[in-house]
């Protein structure tokens, strides 16, 4: 108990350290690897900013964040059917761009 209550507020000092566009970065850097915990670790990083974003009524990073959730959902095999629909109620824009991308996915047959 006392280890996870110690990770836990590491990972909140860790985290009010770095700022939200660092957090983007390293993410998405994370991201772009062929390793899975890197990929796991981006994930983590989208959905701590999109709960930032959530908490600061931040819309640009709730963009960023979902975007890069689902994602990264989708390379680690995770169920983010609730975050898609999220990002497509976001603004007709983003509509617009997710349903092109998916389209092209289909049809391209690409996880």
């Amino acid at each position: 108990m006392v280890k996870v209550f110690a990770l836990i507020l590491f990972f909140i000092t860790v985290l009010h350290a770095v700022n939200d566009q660092e957090i983007l970065k390293r993410a998405d850097s994370f991201l772009k690897s062929s390793s899975k915990s890197n990929q796991f670790r981006a994930y983590n990083d989208y959905k701590n900013l999109y709960l930032r974003a959530l908490l600061n009524g931040d819309k640009k990073l709730k963009h960023s964040a979902l975007k890069g959730i689902i994602s990264s959902g989708h390379k680690l095999h995770i169920d983010v059917k609730r975050y898609e629909q999220e990002y497509k109620h976001l603004s007709p824009a983003s509509r617009k761009n997710y349903k092109a991308k998916k389209t092209l996915k289909s049809h391209l047959h690409i996880n």
